[in-house]
């Protein structure tokens, strides 16, 4: 399975029986979303605090972003203490695969003749190769981030150029599977502890890229971690983006550009609120329009 030209879902096969499994697998992400919905262990809406422009570009094309590392304002992102417990299991389990990180279009043939010289390696450069392939899909993945919040007054600066932006309700069951597999941050003082014979390579790096520094636990943050893609994901469903709220700071003039923007691009059930300020105590308040 991969992302075609057109940014979308393709299935990428070889035989019947592996094109099967891998529809199986999404449609199992698929409903394993839609199931914790219904039962109360994942929230039906979550939040992206956006900037006016940013807001525009998401409205006008039909995309959400999936960041890169690099592109995170984090640089403690997908940092790890890494080692290896038990060379032999990696070494085992690298002789199943059918393809290798850094050559995914390369021939059988080639891939066999590739494991028996790294193979031959010593057992320190062996793993040194491994952990430099967990560094390749860390570079190759895209992360969309989420929160459970929409009224805090530091993300609404930090990601919402300082409360002149807006904050996007997005709702998951408009589109499931651009949401799938989806996690709840972890935080933490110190950096994760990897080992990279326990852990096969997307689980491992999943669960690195769901850490973050426990700085950030008030973020209340969701992700979506793609590992072979980053970038401009499209959806369909204008039913995706629910409710738009207007920060604090935000001008008449813009606020009335992004409902015109929405309208005329067929968001025809957004609903729109305004951040005010409680009277009496340091606190945000969404009042629906």
């Amino acid at each position: 399975m991969g992302i075609d030209e057109n940014n979308r879902i393709n299935f990428v096969s070889f035989d019947a029986k592996s094109l099967d499994l891998q529809k199986k697998a999404v449609a199992h992400l698929k409903s394993d979303l839609v199931d914790k919905v219904k039962r109360g262990i994942l929230s039906r809406y979550l939040y992206k605090y956006r900037t006016l422009e940013e807001c525009k570009d998401i409205l006008k094309n039909h995309h959400l972003h999936f960041s890169t590392i690099q592109e995170l304002r984090d640089p403690f992102e997908g940092r790890a203490k890494i080692f290896c417990s038990d060379v032999e299991k990696v070494k085992k389990r690298f002789l199943k695969r059918t393809q290798l990180p850094y050559y995914s279009g390369m021939p059988p043939e080639l891939v066999d003749y590739a494991k028996e010289t790294i193979l031959k390696l010593s057992d320190s450069k062996f793993i040194e190769l491994q952990i430099q392939a967990v560094q390749y899909m860390f570079d190759s993945c895209g992360v969309f981030c989420m929160t459970g919040r929409r009224d805090d007054v530091c993300m609404w600066a930090y990601y919402a150029d300082s409360h002149k932006g807006v904050c996007m309700k997005l709702d998951l069951l408009a589109q499931p599977l651009l949401f799938c597999p989806i996690s709840h941050v972890g935080y933490d003082r110190s950096y994760h502890v990897a080992d990279i014979s326990e852990h096969p390579s997307d689980v491992f790096f999943r669960s690195v890229m769901l850490k973050q520094a426990a700085l950030w636990a008030y973020e209340d943050e969701y992700r979506t971690v793609a590992t072979h893609f980053a970038g401009d994901y499209p959806f369909d469903n204008p039913d995706l983006i629910s409710e738009i709220t207007f920060g604090y700071y935000c001008p008449e003039v813009d606020k009335k550009a992004i409902r015109q923007l929405a309208a005329d691009e067929g968001y025809c059930n957004i609903r729109y609120s305004n951040i005010t300020l409680d009277p009496k105590q340091y606190h945000l308040i969404v009042k629906p329009e």
